[in-house]
């Protein structure tokens, strides 16, 4: 597997937009919700907790497309250097990490990995690529944000998160049967006392027919928006 070069990628993004590539499928929508729109206020909004996660049907081919893309993780080396960047904290010792940093100062979960980070939500991990741990980690918060009382000082009232992941075929690469797995995630947040985080995550990954992935596009430092 290779990283794709900047020029490889803007390739990939003529791609997309439809140019030599013809839809496969039509997603099923998997959506869960509790309000129509969120809108970021400076008054703080009604609590508004939303999902909304679009892939193709289960068992079809597209679907199997998808698994793999969103089964693949970063380099350890590439994540270290990363890191080594934000200077926040060190990587997590084991496991496949999807993130590079969160919106807080404090990474006290370093060692723990994401899974505590559910449980108080008071850091938001920021993503280095788009796998499936990461959307079920979005989707994990906004549920447990549900359960908690709006009247609390540390209760987000707004979580949103929509994430579609669709494929394509590539026709205009020879010889080779090749399917472009792309992958959107917009997140969005406000709470009381604790600010709000935004940011759009992108991924492309090309697959060939018989599963192997041979290019990547769009990970790596995400965008955002953080205020406290």
């Amino acid at each position: 597997m290779r990283r794709l070069p900047i020029s490889v990628a803007l390739g990939l993004a003529c791609i997309l937009a439809g140019v030599g590539c013809r839809s496969l499928s039509v997603p099923s929508e998997a959506e869960e919700t509790s309000a129509s729109k969120f809108e970021y206020r400076i008054t703080p909004p009604e609590p508004i907790h939303t999902v909304k996660i679009i892939r193709p049907p289960d068992g079809s081919f597209e679907r199997n497309l998808v698994r793999i893309a969103e089964s693949v993780y970063p380099s350890r080396e590439d994540l270290s250097a990363v890191y080594e960047k934000e200077k926040k904290g060190d990587m997590p010792d084991e496991g496949d990490v999807w993130w590079y940093t969160c919106d807080s100062a404090d990474f006290s979960w370093k060692k723990s990995g994401s899974d505590d980070l559910i449980n108080t939500g008071y850091e938001i991990l920021i993503p280095y690529c788009i796998t499936a741990a990461a959307v079920n980690y979005y989707e994990a918060l906004v549920k447990a944000w549900k359960q908690i009382p709006q009247d609390s000082p540390g209760a987000w009232l707004c979580g949103k998160l929509d994430y579609v992941a669709t494929v394509k075929r590539c026709d205009d690469i020879e010889d080779t049967e090749v399917y472009v797995v792309e992958m959107k995630l917009q997140w969005s947040c406000y709470g009381r006392l604790l600010g709000s985080v935004d940011f759009e995550k992108n991924r492309a990954v090309l697959i060939t027919g018989d599963g192997k992935v041979v290019g990547i596009a769009g990970d790596g430092r995400t965008p955002y928006f953080g205020a406290n």
